[in-house]
């Protein structure tokens, strides 16, 4: 039924809208969010850069007025790198894809922004279009899993229009919203897509307010709680060049049996609804010494009834040391437990968390290298508390462009065993895009 609803929805979409549709940023890259990221600490782009995927007309028109003669190697570097990017969209390269992927676990490697394929094996091709009036991707693929309505699945389909400041969408979407890059309470995807219908506005200069990016969203979510529908909503704001800001807003509807959905979904919207998460957060950025550029951030969270709270703080920065590209990125997360095992089971989507919250806090310090060669890296330790426990991991990912495609090696090494995974566990994954 879900997968009908959403046919259905594309369908109808299709036929009633005649508008112009624009490509994303998508939440699956950590190394373009890293130079996009230090353009705006470095002004040169004027558009939040904490809430993903967003659509790339928010800030694609700022490229053309870029000084490229007034540039630091550093920023010249991270310019063409997203520049890059940004014409390959435009240009239609590689809108087919290839993917398969292995792993030892479904846990191995990086989990924060961009993390592991979440999966032992699998297999998925994905073919995209994009037009005046309309853009979409279909994706299907197989991969193990327990349950055997999670093997087949559609992760990364999509169907939009947009018109101007305002876009459409359904489809299974990664989403990343906070400026966290290992942990968010607004939505940090670290389970399988959430099937999702979502209307957005972007306006790249307003009085007062800035630069401004809103979404809004319901969500279908498959977990053992009561309340299988997620409301969600953000808004990020950029005021003034070294100040970031976003809220967001999560509510749970959809009991066994309701009879009228919509005053469910109306009453989570307007927070007339007891299962509810709001978060703020902030950031604030500015150029460096030696060329560098970087900012300072927090996000604090709570539910209505302070059964659930939780506040991240972090720094990072970027160089360019030599040739290559370094950031550097230290985060310490924490919360206090949810009275209840409701939150426990809400904030998950096929046993795995839609958001990166710790059990009870954890400290993460790593980097992101993107070397002259092509190669790039993250690597990360972590120390994290567990009830009386305290055990500590690393995590990375190595991408070497290899075989006409790009080669991902993930791994997780853990200085104990936690519940039924093994201290070390190993991933590969091959993505071919064709011409």
């Amino acid at each position: 039924m879900k997968n009908k609803f959403l046919l259905s929805l594309i369908i109808a979409l299709s036929w009633s809208c005649q508008l112009r549709a624009s490509p994303w940023v998508e939440a699956d890259d950590p190394f373009l969010r890293s130079d996009i990221q230090f353009m705006a600490d470095s002004s040169l782009l004027l558009m939040p850069a904490n809430t993903y995927p967003v659509r790339w007309s928010l800030f694609s028109d700022q490229f053309s007025q870029v000084d490229t003669q007034q540039l630091s190697k550093a920023e010249e570097l991270a310019y063409h790198n997203v520049q890059y990017r940004l014409d390959s969209e435009r240009l239609g390269r590689g809108r087919s894809h290839l993917t398969i992927t292995g792993a030892t676990d479904s846990q191995a490697g990086n989990n924060g922004f961009g993390g592991y394929p979440r999966t032992k094996a699998g297999i998925s091709a994905s073919h995209e279009i994009m037009e005046d009036q309309f853009a979409f991707r279909v994706a299907s693929g197989y991969r193990n899993a327990k349950a055997s309505e999670d093997r087949w699945n559609f992760d990364n389909s999509y169907f939009a229009v947009a018109s101007h400041d305002i876009s459409l969408s359904v489809g299974w979407l990664e989403r990343w919203w906070g400026p966290g890059w290992q942990h968010s309470s607004g939505i940090a995807q670290q389970s399988y897509p959430l099937p999702a219908f979502s209307f957005s506005y972007q306006q790249p200069q307003l009085p007062l307010l800035g630069a401004l990016w809103f979404e809004t969203l319901i969500a279908k979510q498959d977990n053992n709680v009561a309340d299988d529908y997620l409301s969600a909503s953000r808004l990020a704001l950029r005021p003034v060049t070294y100040l970031q800001m976003g809220a967001t807003y999560k509510s749970w509807f959809g009991h066994d049996g309701s009879a009228n959905r919509t005053e469910e979904w109306l009453n989570a919207m307007t927070h007339e609804n007891d299962n509810d998460l709001y978060s703020i957060d902030v950031r604030i950025s500015s150029r460096l010494p030696w060329q560098g550029a970087g900012g300072i951030y927090g996000e604090q969270g709570r539910t209505r009834d302070d059964s659930l709270q939780y506040q991240m703080t972090g720094a990072d920065a970027q160089w360019l040391l030599g040739k290559q590209s370094f950031r550097g990125v230290i985060e310490y997360a924490e919360q206090k437990k949810a009275s209840s095992d409701f939150y426990q089971q809400a904030l998950s989507h096929k046993r795995t968390a839609i958001i990166s919250i710790p059990a009870d806090n954890e400290l993460s310090v790593g980097s992101y290298w993107q070397f002259s060669t092509d190669q790039q890296l993250a690597l990360f330790w972590h120390r994290t508390s567990l009830n009386t426990d305290i055990f500590q991991r690393i995590s990375t990912q190595f991408k070497q462009p290899a075989l006409a495609g790009l080669v991902t090696l993930n791994m997780t090494v853990m200085d104990q065993h936690i519940s039924d995974q093994d201290r070390t566990n190993f991933g590969i994954n091959y993505e071919y895009r064709f011409k």
